[in-house]
């Protein structure tokens, strides 16, 4: 006899005895009728099960099954949903504000709209397009679609995001610090309020962006594609763009001192005015690339010899 057949059994056995499932706030797990906040459904097998709109304030359902139930419209605020299996869930417009949501690898599931404020997060597959995490601690989103999502002020230091989706995402004054969001789809997205120091964009694509002004030292972007991309002012040392692909990116006014730059492709950049000092260009294919009032001081140039003078002997100008 499985879980949901045991409980199933209880309530009946209850029922029978004259106990009403309000009483105690009992209820079938499969019916979507009401329950008392604070339940604890560790372990529950809840898969299949509407859920729609019931009222699971801090509840516990860590370790539980969601599978492909429906908690549409409900209240899990300040719960615990600690290692549940969520595939094929769906988790429309719920709210989790303060909740704990770490999911299984098991799959992806809908959370679209849902709010998730001050929330902690772990997961993977999630569609959190248009959901609310400000504020949240998130420890992953892995292969997560963060469209149109709000991030704003959340904590994403050392998140892992690879392979996530984050297009129209607001970002302000979220922690992006240490992340991994390599191999990620980035567009329209405004950084400019955001700490990326250290973070980790490898393989991503990032176009249409702004990323003027921000804080990105050692930060990686190998084999990145920068297209459409503004970044006045923004510091990039000691950032790693080996094989990086910029096309029509404005870095004027960057520092880029002691990044490295090797075998990277520049189409169109504005380097106007930017900080070189010590950067290693060798390799680094340009075409119409401004380098005017750039500082390429003991650059290593694309032909590997070493820049002395700021103008590297007229070769950049």
């Amino acid at each position: 006899m499985n879980r949901r057949s045991i409980v199933a059994l209880a309530l009946g056995t209850l029922l029978v005895l004259g106990i009403g499932s309000t009483a105690f706030g009992l209820f079938d797990p499969c019916t979507g009728g009401s329950i008392a906040p604070r339940a604890n459904l560790s372990g529950a097998d809840l898969a299949g099960c509407d859920l729609s709109g019931v009222d699971l304030s801090y509840a516990t359902l860590n370790d539980s099954n969601l599978e492909d139930a429906s908690l549409y419209d409900a209240n899990l605020s300040g719960a615990s949903l600690d290692y549940v299996r969520l595939s094929g869930a769906n988790l429309l417009g719920a709210d989790l504000s303060d909740a704990v949501l770490k999911s299984r690898l098991d799959g992806s599931f809908e959370a679209r709209q849902a709010r998730l404020v001050r929330a902690t997060v772990g997961v993977h597959g999630a569609r959190l397009v248009a959901a609310n995490l400000t504020g949240a601690t998130i420890e992953g989103a892995s292969e997560s679609d963060l469209s149109n999502a709000s991030l704003v002020d959340a904590n994403l230091y050392t998140a892992a995001l690879r392979g996530s989706t984050l297009v129209g995402t607001s970002v302000d004054g979220a922690d992006f610090r240490g992340a991994s969001v390599d191999d990620a789809s980035i567009s329209s997205v405004d950084f400019t309020e955001a700490r990326t120091m250290s973070a980790s964009f490898d393989d991503s694509t990032i176009e249409n962006s702004d990323l003027s002004g921000t804080h990105s030292t050692y930060t990686s972007l190998v084999d990145a594609t920068l297209q459409n991309v503004t970044a006045r002012g923004t510091n990039l040392s000691e950032a790693d763009l080996t094989r990086a692909t910029l096309i029509f990116v404005d870095l004027s006014g960057g520092d880029l001192s002691d990044a490295t730059l090797r075998n990277a492709s520049l189409h169109s950049v504005d380097l106007t005015d930017a900080r070189l000092q010590r950067a290693d260009l060798q390799g680094m294919a340009t075409q119409s690339v401004e380098f005017d009032g750039a500082d390429l001081t003991n650059a290593t140039w694309v032909d590997g010899s070493t820049c002395r003078t700021p103008d590297c002997g007229g070769r950049a100008y």
